[in-house]
């Protein structure tokens, strides 16, 4: 008997996703691209907890969309019509994003707007009381320690104008 190699077929590899890179400088990545009919493209970052991910989807038909996909595949945005979309990250580590078409003509341009920041800073004021109550502002001025009360003038709304208000931090 002869033996025979038998031809096989390569399997095609999956594409490797995209690495997106956000710098503190330039925290928008914008990614275009050419999608064909069924094709998913896959991008990837690296994200922290806490961040915030804002991503916009530019395409002329309306048969694109995308998902977006935390570590150990936890759905942050699940496939929908929506091409815009922003949320805060919950985990560490890699994120992604896929561009999927499933219908409609064979090849698309499409424009992927991607925008990491870090949350906003917690302000190191805090309101401790509303003196007048609702939308107004109730001005507050001329503050001054005294005797470890915080004295000033304050407008309550009540008709009576400007008073004098003292706070006890006790």
């Amino acid at each position: 008997g002869v033996v025979t190699p038998v031809p096989t077929t390569p399997s095609p590899t999956p594409n490797q996703p995209i690495r997106l890179n956000f710098s503190a400088q330039n925290p928008t990545v914008t990614q275009p691209g050419n999608i064909g009919t069924p094709q998913t493209i896959r991008y990837v970052f690296t994200g922290a907890a806490g961040q915030i991910l804002t991503v916009k989807l530019t395409v002329a038909t309306n048969d694109v969309g995308f998902a977006v996909f935390g570590p150990n595949n936890q759905t942050l945005k699940a496939l929908d019509n929506n091409l815009s979309w922003s949320g805060t990250l919950t985990a560490n580590g890699d994120h992604f994003i896929d561009v999927i078409s499933s219908l409609g003509a064979a090849s698309k341009a499409y424009t992927l707007e991607v925008t990491l920041t870090a949350p906003a800073a917690a302000s190191p004021f805090e309101r401790i009381a509303d003196i007048n109550k609702g939308a107004g502002d109730s001005k507050p001025s001329y503050m001054s320690v005294f005797n470890n009360n915080l004295y000033f003038q304050a407008d309550a709304g009540d008709g009576a104008g400007p008073e004098l208000w003292k706070y006890d931090a006790g």
